[in-house]
């Protein structure tokens, strides 16, 4: 926290061998080094996140088992009448430092850190922005962490603190009022001591909430102005352009969240857009040179915007990362699957056609069509084959280590750009996977468990239109997918559902109604099982009546830009898709009007679902 000067001692002393006495207990195995490794640091965990061995900044901060084994030092927390966080022995053996640094993560804006020695020696220095002072045991001292500091325990002795992070109470920011902030070398009247009460059972208030979900505009204003105004101009005319260009970056970034909080709020189905914001200003902010420095610590004014706002102004469990696991792929070693994406739909729902429009855009790469081959050519995931998965319905019970390596390593080699040209891995960092199939829709958990960032795009469509174009597409023979399975007298075409064999003997329209249930059942359920951040659901009539509104909602939902090739894509009428065989007539269900209606029971219902799960999401 920045502070008006560089120390302040504090008018209150603790029991110096009380506290020795409680740190005794100790052995060597509960100390844990430090979470930079730091040579001859190491710290005795006393509240932590959940109470567990951690160093989190974040989380619910609870009391220790080691700490519920020294009463007096919880009496020494109680004694600041505060809010705790993160708080420790910490420990610097003879001879070694603590390197000079500035504490600028979001955390410290609003927390101080209160140091009490217990073991120390007038040899042990602490410095602090040109400042140098040594802390007697059973003080207590604070000081500005934003500013440069280091540690030299230059004795021969080790070195031992309790260090209490907090965000202080008007107790305790009047107790800071009254410390002294200069003139180290003078003692001033000595304070009470606080004494060891056997009888005490003090009261400690932890950190439960450390961060919103969502970073309130109030907040992502004043940072953003409090970075701006501490920009260092650097004296010449560039430098000056340059703080002035950063400094209308952080405010226009100011500005449009506040944009999006008014017309979205702190929904979370609604983060993506604020993520979206984030990733351009990132972008943005890569043009820089990383020269612009902070005037009161000469710390990167890019990393500081990037750790106190753009990295904390989404909490941390809300924002979609990328964590797939390394492939080996023609001898290279990547982890380039950057939040896949994935079209889920029943068939014959228009999901070429959704498919083929987001491929036009730059971020994007696809294996060039439907991936059919590429999940078939795995035995194990094949259903014409006798050994093979029983139907399309994949789970994670599917997926092994050689599976997963497989269908990641088969999707890389055959990767496309959007003009259909075969890419080289190597030449890539990060790869935007889109695919789309049908059968996909049985396949979610399958997925999610391969690619544990996917996100999904659900796209559902009438069922009167979608039955219909499946009927056409049984009965033209184009879309057979096992032909030794034979329903309503002809090969099977389409998905092939987990009940199958109960169709077998079906009329054909039954068939196609089932076909379609189970698609969009299946992606109901599955997709109720993930964050909703996670997917998106469109309507395919809507991607007919006003695609470039509903293309832009899915490019923000992806993060990805509505570049120029969408925007061309989208200038006129919407091609046929390579699977369409007539042109789209809304009317043209009624061709198979009466069969449909003889099934309708069947898929009436999960229609029912599928319109209020897409009200609900």
């Amino acid at each position: 926290m920045k502070l008006p000067t560089p120390f302040i001692r504090l008018p209150i002393r603790f029991d110096v061998p009380r506290l020795q006495q409680e740190l005794a207990q100790f052995s060597s195995a509960d100390w844990a080094a430090h979470p930079l490794n730091y040579k001859g640091n190491s710290a005795i965990r006393l509240i932590t996140a959940n109470g567990e061995e951690n160093d989190n900044v974040s989380g619910e901060m609870m009391v220790t088992q080691r700490l519920q084994r020294c009463p007096y030092v919880q009496q020494v927390f109680a004694a600041f009448q505060s809010v705790l966080t993160r708080s420790r022995f910490m420990r610097l053996a003879p001879g070694d430092i603590v390197p000079p640094h500035c504490d600028i993560n979001y955390h410290w804006i609003n927390r101080t850190r209160i140091h009490i020695p217990i073991v120390t020696h007038t040899d042990v220095r602490f410095k602090c922005d040109g400042e140098e002072v040594h802390m007697a045991a059973g003080e207590a001292w604070i000081f500005d962490n934003w500013r440069r500091h280091s540690v030299e325990n230059n004795s021969n002795i080790t070195r031992v603190h309790l260090v209490i992070d907090t965000v202080g109470s008007p107790f305790f920011w009047n107790l800071v009022a009254s410390g002294q902030a200069n003139n180290f070398d003078q003692q001033p009247a000595p304070p009470a001591l606080l004494p060891f009460d056997p009888s005490a059972k003090p009261f400690l208030m932890t950190e439960r909430f450390s961060n919103q979900a969502l970073m309130p505009v109030s907040e992502v204003t004043f940072l953003c102005r409090q970075i701006s105004d501490d920009l260092d101009a650097g004296g010449s005319l560039e430098s000056e352009a340059k703080r002035a260009s950063l400094s209308a970056l952080l405010s226009a970034f100011a500005r449009n969240w506040e944009s999006l909080w008014r017309v979205y709020g702190d929904e979370k189905t609604s983060f993506r857009y604020f993520r979206s914001l984030i990733d351009q200003t990132r972008a943005h902010l890569s043009a820089f040179p990383d020269e612009v420095m902070m005037r009161s610590n000469g710390q990167s004014a890019l990393r500081i915007a990037e750790v106190q706002v753009l990295s904390i102004a989404i909490a941390d469990k809300y924002l979609v990362k990328s964590h797939t696991k390394a492939i080996q792929v023609r001898g290279r070693k990547r982890d380039f699957f950057d939040r896949p994406v994935f079209i889920v739909a029943g068939p014959r729902s228009g999901s070429t056609l959704l498919f083929e429009t987001l491929a036009c855009a730059s971020q994007f790469q696809t294996v060039g069509g439907e991936s059919h081959s590429i999940f078939e050519s795995i035995d194990s995931l094949n259903p014409a084959l006798s050994h093979g998965a029983q139907s399309n319905r994949l789970t994670e019970s599917h997926v092994t280590h050689d599976v997963a390596d497989r269908i990641k390593a088969i999707f890389a080699s055959a990767l496309r750009d959007r003009e259909n040209n075969p890419l080289q891995i190597g030449d890539l960092d990060r790869v935007r996977l889109l695919d789309k199939l049908p059968k996909n829709s049985l396949r979610i958990p399958f997925l999610k468990t391969i690619f544990p960032d996917a996100l999904f795009v659900y796209l559902y469509r009438d069922p009167w239109q979608s039955i219909s174009s499946m009927i056409e597409a049984w009965e033209s023979g184009l879309w057979v997918t096992y032909p030794k399975i034979v329903a309503a007298q002809k090969p099977w075409s389409l998905l092939l559902p987990p009940d199958w064999k109960s169709m077998l003997n079906e009329p054909l329209e039954s068939i196609c109604a089932r076909q379609w249930v189970a698609a969009n059942e299946f992606i109901m359920s599955d997709l109720s099982a993930c964050d909703k951040d996670r997917f998106i659901t469109v309507d395919y009539q809507q991607l007919i009546s006003d695609p470039h509104q509903l293309i832009g909602d899915i490019c923000d939902f992806c993060n990805i830009k509505f570049d120029k090739y969408l925007r061309e894509r989208l200038a006129s009428d919407l091609p046929m898709s390579r699977y369409t065989r007539t042109a789209p007539n809304s009317e043209k269900w009624r061709n198979n009007e009466r069969e449909i209606s003889a099934v309708s029971t069947l898929f009436n219902p999960t229609w029912e679902k599928i319109e209020a799960f897409s009200s609900a999401c």
